[in-house]
């Protein structure tokens, strides 16, 4: 995208406009009926006097398909002075990204969610909420000053795992959300836990070790009983001989006592 009337003098619309199409490398020229002097791809990177990806939109030319345009401006010395001659964009379908953000299942109904710089949402399994809603609309909507304040701390780059009363939009389950930025654009990922499962695999073990517990302490106990016995048992019937002794009974017979400890020779 051009400057106007650069190069041609007799064209203020001046685009050239390279595609991929069954497996080659086309280019067409867009002229008069193209004005895209005041689209965002043209006039921020232009004003900004940076490079810088733009918010997504939906592109009605090719079948309303979610793409993002990462635009650089170009600049030529002319006269000895540097002058912009034109935007360079090269825009990028959001489709491959929604497929794969898609596909990341956490547990049984967690999921990957995207937005944008301005907390638009960008990938979402709701298809619905895609480019209607931001993440402070549907903090607003629950009443959840938690969810504004991660918003926030999303689109300003933040990581972080935070706990709170967040519902869902799927299944509306009390969940917890983890989340980090995505350098290259300022977007942000996040991604939701469902607690009921996220706390299904902590309760098992804690049930599996309480199990382990309370039959390792009846082993032991059983343990402790078998031993005790074995020791008392010799003891107990030496005391009744040695009592029948005293009562005059001098046929008593003596248990013989074993002992583990030998002799020196």
């Amino acid at each position: 995208m051009f400057e106007p009337y650069y190069p041609d003098p007799s064209l203020k619309y001046n685009t050239l406009y390279v595609y991929h199409k069954d497996e080659k490398i086309e280019f067409k020229t867009f002229g008069e009926n193209v004005d895209y002097f005041t689209m965002d791809y043209y006039q921020i990177p232009k004003e900004l006097n940076r490079s810088l990806w733009s918010q997504p939109y939906f592109d009605e030319g090719v079948g309303d398909v979610l793409m993002t345009t990462y635009s650089v401006p170009l600049y030529k010395y002319i006269n000895g002075r540097k002058q912009l001659v034109g935007v360079l964009g090269v825009d990028l379908s959001l489709d491959w990204l929604q497929q794969y953000l898609n596909s990341i299942k956490i547990y049984e109904t967690g999921y990957a969610f995207l937005i944008s710089s301005i907390g638009t949402i960008v990938s979402h399994p709701d298809k619905n909420v895609i480019m209607n809603e931001t993440i402070f609309s549907i903090a607003d909507a629950q009443k959840s000053q938690q969810l504004r304040t991660i918003g926030y701390n999303m689109i300003h780059g933040e990581t972080s795992f935070a706990e709170m009363e967040y519902h869902n939009l799927r299944t509306g389950k009390l969940s917890w959300i983890a989340y980090a930025p995505v350098p290259t654009n300022n977007w942000s990922i996040g991604v939701v836990f469902p607690v009921d499962e996220l706390m299904v695999d902590v309760n098992d073990l804690i049930t599996n070790l309480l199990i382990i517990g309370i039959g390792g302490l009846a082993i032991i106990l059983i343990l402790i009983i078998l031993i005790s016995k074995s020791i008392t048992r010799p003891l107990r019937i030496l005391t009744q001989a040695a009592g029948r002794f005293a009562q005059g009974n001098f046929d008593v017979i003596l248990p013989q006592i074993k002992s583990g400890m030998r002799s020196a020779n």
